[in-house]
């Protein structure tokens, strides 16, 4: 059973709920059907960018945007002590800054420390890629690789689970994580990462710089704690070489399996850039798509007609035959699963956007580069905009308008972050795996209860049952 917990009350900012420097706007305006939102309980923050619903003119040509760095800081928005809060309408809050940010600063910072740039660093990381480079592009180069790699991954998780007894009950939150890491590592990073304790290793730092950007930033008690910053600084440093070994490894050398890295080296980037990129995505991947698994299946688990239908669409499109790219494409049920799935669990609370032209909420300007941040967590759940807002219902998505908002909103579409679409193309494979193979069971009596973060998870383990098909 998995129990809802709303937000706040539609158009109410609640300052108490928030942590300090933890600021935002309610509502998008601009977005079909989207009227009010409100502000996420305490400790809920931005994973994704979204895209932009602020009216605008359109950007003027022969000018590219400046491609924003990406630091592991900007991960936390925080209100930089220029800005003051906007108080519109039902529609929108936002920031504004009550003096210009400075500039002239150098163009190129050290990693993960970018404190002194024309612009908090936080402000950059929900800008659009460069159009020297995109990654959602180039996840697509690959794209076969990406479905080898998943469908072999996911297959040795269904052994495993075929090789359970039908009453042992499953840690369903440790095997998507296990699933997830081992999934990121050897597509972002190659072969080193088949080996067991090399992900084991990742695991654990990716675990404590993680928990700390979700915490320690927001609540300001890293700083305060010595051995809590040596701990993140440590796990931080050895992540970093990691990735500047392989990095260094991958230059100027061609090898038989193309990684995700390789695409960012063979782009118009410099090793800085690379760096904070593959650091990012890795980071974020990792826990996006551990929990888009995990809330799918628990969903599937707690509704059982969703589950048949899905593994009626799977036995349709694969038969007795294979997995493959091509055939993973018309799973359009199993890709309205994962839609519902994002918006019933609110995946990502909040996302933010910097402002890059001049725009207008109601009677308020909103200035150039002012940080907007959504509410997506209440958005997502607007009676308004959803019918039924807390029921998992996968079949609202056959609507096409819903589909266009659920884009505008940075879920789907052109717009939708790279670490989300990555994160939905190995949750279509393992679902399909599994699904094909295993009946998926709730254990009775169990109560999931959510717990809001950069992505929202489950409070304490979730535990699952499963049965085989044949």
């Amino acid at each position: 059973m998995i129990t809802p917990n709303v937000f706040s009350k539609p158009g109410f900012l609640l300052p108490q709920q928030l942590d300090p420097g933890v600021v935002g706007v309610s509502g998008v305006s601009g977005v079909p059907g989207v009227a009010s939102a409100g502000i996420p309980p305490r400790g809920a923050a931005p994973i994704c960018q979204s895209s932009s619903a602020l009216p605008c003119s359109p950007r003027q040509p022969g000018r590219p945007r400046p491609r924003p760095q990406r630091s592991i800081r900007s991960l936390v928005p925080r209100a930089p002590p220029h800005t003051t809060p906007l108080r519109g309408s039902q529609h929108a809050e936002a920031l504004l800054p009550s003096v210009e940010p400075r500039r002239g600063s150098r163009a190129e910072e050290p990693c993960w420390t970018s404190r002194y740039s024309p612009l908090p660093s936080c402000w950059r990381w929900w800008e659009p890629y460069s159009t020297s480079i995109r990654l959602p592009d180039k996840l697509q180069e690959f794209q076969g690789l990406l479905q080898q790699k998943k469908k072999m991954l996911s297959e040795e998780l269904l052994d495993k689970w075929l090789s359970y007894p039908e009453s042992q009950h499953v840690p369903l939150c440790q095997h998507m994580l296990g699933f997830a890491m081992k999934s990121v590592t050897q597509m972002v990073m190659g072969s080193t990462f088949e080996d067991e304790q090399e992900v084991i290793r990742f695991q654990k730092n990716h675990g404590t710089v993680w928990s700390e950007i979700g915490k320690g930033f927001l609540d300001g008690s890293l700083d305060k704690s010595t051995t809590r910053k040596k701990q993140y600084e440590d796990a931080l440093m050895q992540l970093e070489s990691i990735l500047k070994k392989i990095i260094k490894e991958r230059k100027g050398r061609n090898f038989s399996e193309h990684i995700f890295i390789d695409s960012l080296v063979q782009g118009d980037l410099n090793d800085q850039q690379i760096l904070e990129d593959s650091m990012i995505f890795s980071l974020a991947s990792c826990i996006i798509t551990a929990k888009l698994c995990t809330w799918a299946v628990c969903f599937l688990t707690t509704y059982e007609e969703v589950q048949r239908k899905l593994y009626e669409e799977i036995d349709q499109v694969f038969g007795k035959g294979p997995v493959t790219p091509e055939n993973i494409e018309e799973l359009r049920y199993c890709r309205q699963v994962l839609c519902e799935t994002v918006r019933t669990a609110r995946l990502t609370p909040v996302s933010a956007r910097l402002q890059d032209i001049e725009g207008k909420i109601d009677k308020f300007i909103i200035p150039r580069e002012t940080l907007v941040l959504y509410a997506l967590g209440v958005v997502l759940q607007d009676p308004s905009t959803w019918p039924s807002p807390y029921k998992f219902d996968p079949e609202r998505f056959d609507d096409e308008s819903v589909m266009k908002t659920f884009s505008l909103l940075g879920f789907s579409g052109t717009q939708e972050c790279p670490e989300l679409r990555f994160a939905y193309m190995v949750t279509s494979v393992l679902l399909s795996v599994l699904v094909r193979r295993l009946h998926l069971l709730s254990v009775e009596g169990q109560v999931i209860e959510t717990k809001y973060e950069l992505v929202t998870s489950s409070k304490e383990e979730a535990w699952i049952t499963v049965s085989k098909r044949y």
